[in-house]
């Protein structure tokens, strides 16, 4: 009898390992915005933001942690004539408009256990982080600014996914992306003109940023587990 209820043991802890691992991996894609900070737009406006896509691909270690590569393009821009009150933006007179690549790896940390099957709370809030780097193609008035270039970002930020099924996951998520440049906009301090200070134009001292806010829809590799077999005893 003991090699019958050994046997049982391994049956299950099998079952329970196939329905996990075949949840282990995910492929999916989102809609969203995207929108620049930086010397032109001081704070993030969501007002101003252009669309935007993502593909990811994840992998789940456990019902905690999770590692996600993913490619994010989209528009972003600005122009100094949406806000004429601004005394700087009128004497700027500056615009522009940039699409980017975005190609990242970012670990995701959950606060609920909402992927396990019997989940009383099928969603959970989630933060994350990672390394990236972006490929920008921009439209500039500012000649002095490279109309592409690449440059290394750090995207982070928070968000919640929900779980619809088995196989189905929802998320919604916001992420600034810090970057290492400050020519994002085309004003750094070799675009200030007429010999001015830069600081008349922007501020020199602080990089630009760009964010991403969006919706993605991502399918786990779902396969029901082996039945397990009746023991006679």
């Amino acid at each position: 009898m003991g090699y019958k209820l050994i046997t049982l043991f391994l049956l299950i802890i099998s079952g329970l390992g196939q329905r996990l691992a075949a949840q282990q991996t995910e492929v999916g894609f989102g809609l969203g915005a995207a929108a620049y900070s930086g010397d032109m737009h001081r704070f993030y406006d969501p007002r101003k933001s252009s669309i935007a896509a993502t593909l990811l691909g994840r992998y789940n270690f456990n019902n905690t942690w999770s590692v996600r590569g993913q490619a994010v393009f989209g528009r972003f821009g600005a122009d100094d004539a949406d806000d004429p009150l601004d005394p700087q933006a009128a004497a700027r007179g500056n615009s522009f408009s940039a699409n980017f690549l975005e190609g990242s790896v970012v670990f995701e940390y959950h606060f609920l256990d909402y992927r396990e099957w019997k989940a009383r709370k099928p969603y959970s809030p989630y933060l994350f982080g990672g390394l990236g780097g972006a490929f920008i193609i921009g439209s500039y008035e500012a000649s002095a600014t490279p109309p592409s270039f690449f440059n290394p970002v750090i995207p982070f930020g928070v968000g919640i996914k929900f779980k619809l099924n088995t196989a189905w996951q929802l998320a919604v998520e916001v992420g600034p992306r810090k970057t290492f440049s400050d020519l994002l906009d085309g004003i750094s301090e070799s675009t200030a003109p007429n010999n001015k200070l830069a600081f008349d134009f922007g501020n020199v001292y602080d990089k630009d940023w760009y964010y991403f806010t969006g919706i993605t829809l991502s399918y786990s590799f779902y396969k029901s587990a082996c039945p397990v077999e009746k023991l006679t005893w």
